[in-house]
Order: C-alpha cells, then structure tokens, then sequence
C-alpha cells in the first residue's frame, strides 16, 4: 500500500500538483512516520507550496532520523534564507518543463528525475 501511495506522491511531484503531493506523503506518514523518503518528499513539495516553514522542519526531521541524509542537508543548505511564504525557484529539472512529452519520455525522464532528487545520478 505504501509503495503505491510512494508512487502516487512521485507522480504529483512529477506533475507538479504540490498539494496532492503534500497529501499522499501525510498519509505515508501516517502509517509510518519514520519514513526518510516521504518525508524528504514531503519536505519539497511543502517548499513548493509556500510552507517553507514546514519544509525546513520536515528536512531536520529527516536528519534526526538519518544524520548523513544528503538529501535533507542539501535542501536545508537551499533554503536557509528563505522565509514564510517564499517559494522555491523552480528547477530547469522541473517536471513542468517535460508535461508535453510522450508517456514513455514522461516515464524515462520521471526515473531521471526520481535519481536525481535521491542524489543518485547513476543511471
């Protein structure tokens, strides 16, 4: 259930519906709030919304949980000066920038992006 959910939330990330994706994270979370990559997730897409409040905790969560979480220090380094309100630039890696591709690009660069944002650039 939680790996459809995960997929679920990736795919609102990747669609750019940031508050679907805040959702589907909250309940991953529900069931398991130790969940380092739902939080992380949950962590951008409160950035992308405007709860950068909210981000900042979610990523300091993650590095409670896992110290050497490169993904949560990065993001923290990111928007260190940001304020309530403020919402990330966004990416010339955002999934936007590909919504009129055909499904089997949108597929291929979904993976890309997934590797990306894990800090995973082997393909």
């Amino acid at each position: 259930m939680n790996e459809d959910l995960a997929q679920k939330a990736i795919a609102a990330a990747l669609k750019a519906s940031w508050k679907d994706a805040v959702n589907l994270n909250k309940q991953i979370l529900k069931k398991d709030s130790k969940d380092v990559d739902a939080l992380n997730r949950l962590a951008r897409a409160f950035s992308e919304v405007g709860e950068i409040i909210k981000a900042k905790k979610t990523a300091k969560k993650v590095i409670n949980i896992d110290p050497h979480n490169t993904i949560a220090t990065k993001a923290l380094a990111k928007w260190k000066e940001l304020r309530k309100g403020e919402k990330t630039n966004p990416s010339k890696f955002s999934a936007r920038a590909f919504s009129g591709r055909t499904r089997q690009n949108q597929d291929c660069f979904s993976a890309a992006l997934r590797r990306l944002w894990q800090g995973n650039c082997q393909p």
